[in-house]
């Protein structure tokens, strides 16, 4: 199981240059409902409540994989155990410093803008893959430097921020995790799930169910008693929806293992029957919605029918792009967009990256924001928007040739 199958580089590519478009869309002024997430407490959704859910749900798809190709190195448990450990801790760090940039306060030491380019220098540096044996011994020996470099960059910087809101001697606080701490905390439930149960495949789609089941019981107030679990977690969309989420990826990542390499047809097949399971027990469970909010299709308050149907969504959108590539063999529009697949972590964190230099200068210099003027008006707005997510999948690509690639 050596091969990549393309398609799910490319989905996952896809699904981080919707986020930074959709991310980048919410400045804009007058925009359409459409284009962006749903009020909280509100029955639906658009397309754009569906994206992070889909990326929860590849994150699944590849799990089967990468456990595999651990365990084909030989890796004990431990060792495994060890760096999912170390990806989670990873991803709710950078989710914590990126949250914290919102309440960052002019300060003896630094603006804020400036503070925000150095976290994310710092954040770079610090888990920037280190290239393969077979690479140049200078460069290997340079980015080992660089992530010294990076820890204490980001180590200074803690020390040395300060909050609008807060005081003492470390002034980070969180509210919540953050887009990558929500996806670490999702991602250690599912792989402690997914790793013991990984060949019972009933079992992990029961757990799957006990999740969502877990979702409902928060919502109707089991851990209301455990003020500091619902004040800082949310356990009922982090710990049961999110993660069910993720889980329910790792059931399609089973089928692609099983017959992408046999039978294409079983595996377009299968992945369908079981869109169409996710899809009806959304549906069903939608039915519930005159009774609680609980049952509603509302991504603010991650419902279980906002996870199974968006999870159904993903299949199918994945589908279209597996008959595309890896069934008619179609691949030469994706060069752009699979390096971004490949380095997801780095074209996440580079987008708000790049406001912080641009808030930056135009603070220097004291004339206008030129990119915000763009988003006062729709039209100039969402090519603003299409341009930049291009432009960030496209420096993705650039800097992962000159060995810019994270890893957690």
């Amino acid at each position: 199981m050596g091969k990549r199958v393309t398609s799910i580089d490319i989905i996952r590519g896809l699904a981080i240059l919707l986020m930074i478009f959709v991310n980048d869309l919410a400045g804009i002024e007058n925009l359409p409902k459409w284009l962006g997430h749903a009020p909280a407490g509100s029955d639906w959704m658009t397309f754009v409540d569906v994206v992070f859910p889909a990326f929860l749900f590849i994150v699944g798809i590849s799990l089967p994989f990468a456990i595999q190709a651990r365990l084909n190195r030989n890796q004990s448990y431990k060792e495994i155990g060890q760096h999912i450990l170390i990806r989670v801790a990873g991803l709710v760090i950078i989710g914590v410093l990126m949250v914290n940039t919102h309440h960052a306060s002019d300060s003896y030491w630094l603006a804020p803008e400036l503070w925000t380019v150095l976290m994310y220098i710092g954040v770079i540096f610090t888990w920037n893959r280190i290239p393969g044996e077979k690479a140049d011994t200078k460069l290997v020996e340079r980015v080992k430097k660089l992530k010294y470099i990076g820890i204490i960059l980001l180590i200074t910087l803690v020390f040395i921020f300060e909050s609008q809101n807060q005081s003492g001697l470390i002034q980070l606080r969180t509210g919540w995790w953050g887009i990558l701490g929500l996806i670490g905390w999702a991602y250690l439930v599912a792989t402690l799930i997914y790793i013991p149960f990984r060949k019972h495949l009933s079992v992990i789609v029961f757990s799957i169910w006990l999740l969502y089941t877990f979702y409902f019981a928060c919502q109707a107030g089991m851990l209301d008693n455990i003020p500091i679990i619902t004040d800082y977690f949310g356990p009922g969309f982090t710990f049961g929806t999110h993660a069910a989420i993720i889980l329910s990826g790792t059931v399609l990542g089973h089928i692609i293992k099983k017959y992408h390499f046999t039978n294409k047809r079983k595996c377009i097949k299968w992945s369908l029957l079981y869109s169409l399971g996710l899809l009806l027990s959304g549906i069903m469970l939608h039915q519930l919605s005159n009774l609680d909010k609980m049952f509603y299709l509302d991504k603010n308050l991650g419902t279980s029918v906002w996870g199974l149907i968006s999870s159904a969504f993903t299949i199918w959108a994945w589908l279209l792009v597996y008959y595309v590539i890896d069934i008619l063999n179609y691949s030469k529009w994706t060069k752009l967009i699979r390096p971004a697949g490949m380095n997801p972590l780095f074209a996440y964190i580079i987008a708000p990256a790049i406001y912080s230099i641009i808030d930056l200068i135009f603070k220097i210099t004291g004339g206008p924001n030129y990119y915000e003027v763009l988003a006062q008006n729709l039209y100039s707005g969402i090519v603003r928007s299409v341009i930049f997510a291009i432009f960030i999948t496209w420096l993705t690509s650039f800097f992962k040739k000159k060995h810019i690639w994270l890893k957690l």
